[in-house]
């Protein structure tokens, strides 16, 4: 069986992270990168026997007969594209989070399905083995009926600043903390708890440790955001994400059953 061809878009930390999965799996392979830096984008190509380099996206995905794309780019960039690599034939992971707005995300979803094309984001916990073990006890109803979740993605100290301060800069992030890693613990539990259509939502968010980065880097997002959620079923979540708090970081994910 011929295997999948493979093509990535940003060669940062994720964009390593996906080429190393697509390599250790026997039915994929990464044919082409691409980066704006061309530095980085040849000793990638170098290091792990990539033929196939491009500067220009768009090249890319018109030269090469690639099946499925990563997008392992700055937030700002998941929406636009996306939604070219979508038109140009292909299936895409995108990183987290999908987009700057609701609206972007559903214009991403909307073009999947109208390409006949899938479209993931890069949710990887769902895929851990206690996340697996758990979905499947929780199916299987030995957990009874969940009502209740809390779940956190806790930093003491861990603010990203990103290539020009992207990550810091809500035009370009969208968001601080709960775009970033609160889309993680969100996601999680909200998934072991099937998804139910949300009826409410009160939060909170602050922003109290700008004077960590550099004073030259504009800083105009949250570090710490809160929240309480209600769904249509009567379950409801806690939902805790920080990059900084003067607490012990930490993440869990708790679900509470009848049973």
């Amino acid at each position: 069986m011929a295997k999948i061809k493979a093509g990535i878009i940003g060669l940062g930390w994720p964009g390593i992270q996906h080429l190393k999965g697509y390599q250790a799996c026997s039915k994929s392979e990464v044919t082409a990168i691409c980066d704006i830096n061309e530095e980085l984008l040849h000793r990638i190509a170098k290091e792990y026997g990539i033929r196939n380099v491009y500067t220009d996206y768009k090249r890319m995905l018109k030269d090469e007969p690639i099946e499925v794309v990563s997008v392992c780019l700055p937030n700002y960039l998941h929406h636009p594209v996306t939604i070219d690599c979508l038109k140009a034939g292909c299936h895409v992971i995108c990183e987290k989070p999908p987009a700057l707005n609701a609206q972007q995300a559903r214009e991403m979803a909307s073009t999947a399905k109208a390409e006949g094309r899938i479209l993931m984001y890069a949710l990887m916990q769902r895929f851990n083995a206690e996340p697996t073990f758990l979905k499947e006890a929780i199916e299987s109803g030995e957990l009874g009926d969940i009502y209740f979740a809390e779940a956190a993605y806790v930093r003491r100290r861990g603010i990203p600043i990103g290539s020009g301060g992207w990550f810091v800069d809500k035009a370009r992030s969208g968001g601080g903390a709960l775009i970033d890693i609160g889309v993680h613990a969100l996601d999680l539990a909200w998934w072991l708890m099937g998804n139910p259509k949300p009826s409410m939502v009160t939060a909170s968010s602050y922003s109290k440790f700008s004077s960590v980065v550099p004073k030259e880097v504009k800083y105009d997002v949250e570090d710490a955001a809160f929240a309480f959620l209600k769904f249509e079923n009567g379950a409801s979540m806690i939902l805790k994400a920080t990059w900084a708090l003067n607490i012990k970081g930490g993440s869990h994910t708790h679900i509470a059953g009848t049973k």
